[in-house]
Order: structure tokens, then C-alpha cells, then sequence
């Protein structure tokens, strides 16, 4: 956004409370965020700028023999709060699905065996089983992502309908964004992380 002429802050915080941010009004953006109807009643969406992954995690000495939904009723599954999977999975009341801050208690709770599943973005996911080796030096061998996965979504960026500036800070980022695709930059950061 420094193209654009935007001097940006970034804050880290649980998904949840980033969601209830950008809803309210308090944050102007909430970054990585997918598209869905629900989000368009406080929400606009910038253009996409990466995919990624939704997937089930689970320990390695468990069997789950089938991802279908009418098959994962009698599993404890673990969602990030405020977090969209699939619309299929997110409207599927009948699943045994229990709220979690974030990836990193989501895979703590998988760990020692109080879930039985977590739906997680497999990059994020990932990474934070690597910074959770240091506390719990097997966790790498125990929990393994399965395939298929559960969703491939778009990343945009959700700009806060509330904000003053909405929608020029749509158009700019938009901007910004097809700039840095023409200038070839924005595949060398895709390539680079």
C-alpha cells in the first residue's frame, strides 16, 4: 500500500477478534480473508491476490476413513473462531465442531488428543506445527495434514464498509496490486515465500 501513498499499521490478533474489528469498524482491512456472502453485509473485497489450502488435520496414529460430511458426525473438530472453511462445511450443523482461538491452540488440542480433527490453511498450519516442535518435539510426526482438501479459497483483501475510506482504499489496492503483478514483483514474492 506504500505504492499507493498508504503509511499502513498492521496488527496481529486472534482471527475472531480481527473479523470483529473490521465488522465494527475499529480496523479499516482485515488481510487473508476469504469471500463469503455473510462477509459482503460488512465487508468489500479486493481483487484476489493468492490461493491457499483448507484442510484437515489429524494425529498420525488415528484413522479417519472417509472426509465425506455425513461420515465426520461422531468426530470432535476443531475450527478456528470466525474462520470460513467451505460453505459446506461451515453450514453443516450436524458436525461435532468446537471453536478454538487459533491454529496454534487448535494443534495443541489436536496433540493431546482433545480433537480428533482441526480445519486449518495448510501453509499457516505448517508452519506453526514447525514453532511448536520446540515445546513439543514430536508434534511433526503425530499430526499430518490429509487429502483431499476440504477447500481451495481465494485470499482478498476485506475492506470495512464502515471506514470513511473504503472504497478508495478498495481502488487503490486494487491498484497497487495489478501494478505489482504487470512490474513482475508480485510473482517474485510468490516465488520468494
Amino acid at each position: 500500500m506504500s505504492s499507493q501513498g498508504y503509511d499502513t499499521e498492521l496488527t496481529i490478533m486472534p482471527w475472531a477478534r480481527a473479523v470483529r474489528s473490521v465488522k465494527d469498524g475499529e480496523c479499516d482491512a482485515l488481510a487473508d480473508a476469504f469471500y463469503t456472502k455473510d462477509r459482503t453485509q460488512w465487508a468489500r473485497f479486493s481483487a484476489p491476490y493468492g490461493e491457499v489450502n483448507t484442510v484437515f488435520f489429524k494425529r498420525t496414529d488415528r484413522e479417519i476413513p472417509s472426509l465425506l460430511m455425513q461420515d465426520l458426525k461422531d468426530y470432535r473438530i476443531g475450527i478456528i473462531r470466525g474462520a470460513a472453511a467451505s460453505p459446506a462445511f461451515d453450514s453443516d450443523t450436524s458436525l461435532n465442531k468446537h471453536q478454538v482461538r487459533d491454529i496454534k491452540q487448535g494443534l495443541t488440542m489436536l496433540y493431546a488428543d482433545r480433537l480428533d480433527l482441526l480445519v486449518a490453511e495448510d501453509i499457516p498450519a505448517l508452519y506453526q506445527i514447525q514453532q511448536l516442535s520446540l515445546q513439543y518435539p514430536n508434534i511433526d510426526n503425530e499430526i499430518q495434514a490429509i487429502e483431499p482438501f476440504l477447500a481451495n479459497n481465494e485470499r482478498h483483501l476485506a475492506i470495512s464498509k464502515q471506514s470513511e475510506n473504503g472504497l478508495t482504499i478498495l481502488r487503490d489496492f486494487n491498484r497497487g496490486l495489478i501494478q505489482l503483478i504487470k512490474s513482475g514483483k508480485y510473482k517474485k514474492l510468490l516465488d520468494e515465500y
